[in-house]
C-alpha cells in the first residue's frame, strides 16, 4: 500500500517511521493509545477509517489487529482482520496491572473480563479498613462481641444497658398491648 493512495486531507496528519514502516497518526491519542477522527459528525478509530478507505469494509464480527503493536499506526499493511477470539489470544495478558500472575487459580471472570483475585481481595480489604468503624458501630453484634472476651464486662454492660431501662421497656410493651386491644 502506498501513502499516496491516502487523500491529501488525511495524509498531512500521517508521519512515516522509516525504521518500522508505520504510518503514525499525529493527532491526539486516547488514554489507551488509539487515535480518532471525526467524519460526518461521528468519531471513528483512525486505523479502521484508513483501512476502510483504502482496502474496504471490515466484515461484521471481525476486528483489526495491529501486527506492529503500535496503536496509532494507520498503515493498512500492518493491520490484520481477525475474529474477536483470535484478537484476544494475540493480546494474551499474563500478569495484572500490579504484577500478579494471572493463573486459572488466581483469576475469575466478571462481565466477560478476567480479574485478579489477589487485587480484588486487596481492594476489598482496603474498603473494609476504610469503613470498619461505620460497619462495626451499625452492627448490633458489635457490643456483644466486644464484651464476650471479658464476661464481667459483658454482665456490667447488660446491667447498665438493658436492666436500667426495664421499666421503660415494660411500659412500652403495655402501651403496645393496649393499642392492639383497642384496634380489635
Amino acid at each position: 500500500m502506498n501513502i499516496n493512495d491516502v487523500p491529501q486531507r488525511y495524509r498531512k496528519r500521517i508521519q512515516i517511521d522509516p525504521e518500522t514502516g508505520c504510518w503514525l497518526w499525529m493527532g491526539c491519542k486516547s488514554k489507551r493509545g488509539y487515535v480518532y477522527i471525526g467524519f460526518f459528525g461521528r468519531n471513528f478509530l483512525c486505523h479502521r477509517f484508513i483501512f476502510e478507505l483504502l482496502i474496504g469494509s471490515v466484515p461484521q464480527g471481525f476486528e483489526l489487529h495491529h501486527k506492529c503493536k503500535i496503536r496509532h499506526c494507520v498503515n493498512p499493511d500492518h493491520l490484520d482482520v481477525v475474529t474477536r477470539l483470535q484478537h484476544k489470544t494475540q493480546h494474551h495478558i499474563t500478569h495484572c496491572k500490579k504484577g500478579h500472575e494471572l493463573t486459572p487459580e488466581n483469576t475469575f471472570t466478571w462481565k466477560h473480563v478476567r480479574k485478579c483475585r489477589i487485587c480484588k481481595s486487596e481492594a476489598r480489604h482496603r474498603t473494609y479498613l476504610k469503613n470498619r468503624e461505620k460497619i462495626l458501630k451499625k452492627s448490633r453484634v458489635y457490643d456483644r462481641v466486644r464484651y464476650r472476651a471479658n464476661p464481667e464486662k459483658f454482665k456490667a454492660y447488660q446491667r447498665n444497658h438493658y436492666w436500667s431501662n426495664v421499666e421503660q421497656h415494660r411500659a412500652k410493651a403495655r402501651e403496645y398491648q393496649r393499642r392492639k386491644r383497642c384496634q380489635n
